[in-house]
């Protein structure tokens, strides 16, 4: 499906991040992107896909018109603009942000965090001309934290160089 991310070991292909995460943490000890613990490993990938399912492939509906210049219906706009703001208040019952996604541990919550709402924020503004953070302290607060991660940071400074 042509897929991105993806990776090869061994002459095996691995796509979607949430699985490439999940192998990269089992096969080495440091850093860990999931906690030790059963139960709060299980919280981090709730999450996980709350943001996922209920903020970002929700408001990704409307990415043809806020990226890519083409149009989506005010029917798909206007049920985008609902379901975000039900999947936000779902994430917000989720979201520790003391000080990370989950907690007090950085997790792959938290890089899910920047990219998710990054993604969607963006979404909102173009579409509706909203704010998708205001109100949620939390999350804005681990979104601030995750930019001067220095991966992410990487990542981002390689993106503004082309």
């Amino acid at each position: 499906m042509g897929k991105i991310p993806a990776i090869e070991v061994e002459g095996e292909f691995l796509s979607e991040t949430i699985a490439i995460a999940g192998y990269l943490d089992s096969i080495a000890s440091e850093p860990a992107f999931l906690p030790a613990d059963p139960m709060a490993a299980a919280r981090v990938m709730e999450l996980i896909c709350h943001m996922k399912l209920d903020v970002e492939l929700v408001a990704r509906r409307c990415l043809p018109e806020a990226f890519f210049g083409q149009t989506v219906s005010d029917e798909t706009k206007e049920s985008t603009k609902k379901d975000l703001d039900k999947g936000m208040k779902a994430v917000a019952r989720l979201f520790k942000g003391d000080p990370y996604a989950a907690g007090s541990e950085l997790t792959l919550a938290d890089f899910y965090t920047f990219y998710t709402f990054g993604l969607s924020s963006g979404v909102a503004k173009a579409i509706f001309n909203i704010e998708l953070l205001e109100g949620y302290p939390q999350i804005a607060g681990v979104m601030s934290r995750m930019a001067e991660h220095p991966s992410i940071a990487r990542v981002e400074a390689e993106k503004a160089s082309g």
